[in-house]
């Protein structure tokens, strides 16, 4: 069997998902594995996270958001 991954380097992703049962899921196995995450709900939540100096190494993004 093998291992999951495991965050190595303070690898930091963003979750962008409204909806609030799946976002806590993948926060939850993220924080498992000793990835750091930043969460938003929406995609306008996510732009200013997207705009500043916060390192993000991968964004996991619901393909249905609304506008």
């Amino acid at each position: 069997m093998q291992q999951p991954p495991n965050a190595q380097n303070g690898e930091t992703v963003l979750i962008v998902e409204d909806d609030p049962a799946v976002r806590v899921l993948v926060c939850a196995v993220l924080s498992e594995l000793g990835y750091a995450f930043v969460e938003a709900g929406d995609a306008r939540s996510a732009m200013p996270i997207l705009d500043s100096a916060q390192r993000i190494d991968l964004l996991i993004s619901d393909v249905g958001l609304p506008a």
